[in-house]
């Protein structure tokens, strides 16, 4: 895994290149550090709660960390509608709904999350740059 991630940024000219190491890391960081147990090793309801709530402190930790992504991308935003950014917004769109398909969860469902979490964090940014 190490190694692609060198390749990548050895092989990447683009300005966004450390931002996805640094992503990249921290992701293959926390998931090698996460003693989650698989479902069917649990032994109890006890055991099976606590590896919910286990992964579920990992997302929100995951999504504080997209929180600071957000954040420093209005750097490169002038104006509402480069907040707004309603090519990008439907494509995250599309592909998390893809994602979502690939792991088996129901497209619709994470549609609806993104699109709230989306639009707070387009609150946020417009908020940074004293946007109505």
């Amino acid at each position: 895994m190490l190694y692609v991630i060198q390749q990548v940024i050895f092989y990447s000219n683009t300005p966004y290149t450390y931002t996805y190491f640094y992503f990249i890391c921290t992701l293959f960081i926390s998931c090698k550090n996460s003693a989650v147990k698989k479902p069917e090793d649990c032994l109890s309801i006890g055991e099976l709660r606590n590896e919910i709530d286990n992964i579920d402190q990992k997302v929100i930790e995951l999504l504080g960390d997209r929180f600071q992504y957000v954040k420093e991308v209005v750097k490169f935003k002038k104006n509402e509608a480069d907040v707004l950014a309603r090519e990008r917004f439907n494509q995250v769109i599309e592909q998390r709904r893809d994602w979502a398909k690939a792991n088996g969860l129901n497209p619709d469902i994470i549609e609806s999350i993104y699109r709230l979490l989306i639009n707070y964090f387009i609150e946020v940014q417009k908020n940074i740059l004293k946007i109505q």
